[in-house]
């Protein structure tokens, strides 16, 4: 998790806006989801599937980056949030009601895909 976090943060430092470090290092505990919520309980292989997918997009991010491509690197970013967002809210909705497993499976995110070079 700590790399997580860090991988955001520089990101984040890579602004050059100070208030916005500032802010994410105040918030990263709420923010990252991974930080607040135990989304797998016992179950191996949904984790293990669940963190090759954040490494994946946090890959095309990463690439997006490194090749200076600022279109990419958007398109990337914001695909990751829509991602995010959908698995915790998918997750939540489990957790919150045992019968909702069943309708959440229909609610998958988007594939990481390839992001525009």
């Amino acid at each position: 998790m700590a790399s997580d976090v860090q991988f955001h943060l520089e990101i984040i430092r890579a602004t050059g806006n100070a208030y916005f470090v500032d802010l994410f290092k105040q918030l990263a505990p709420v923010m990252i989801p991974r930080a607040r919520v135990d989304l797998f309980k016992h179950d191996r292989k949904a984790k293990v599937q669940y963190l090759q997918l954040i490494q994946q997009e946090h890959a095309q991010i990463y690439q997006a980056i490194a090749r200076r491509d600022a279109e990419a690197a958007r398109a990337a970013i914001r695909l990751h949030l829509a991602n995010s967002r959908e698995r915790l809210r998918a997750t939540l909705e489990r957790t919150a009601r045992p019968d909702a497993r069943r309708a959440s499976k229909s609610a998958t995110p988007r594939p990481a895909g390839r992001v525009p070079a």
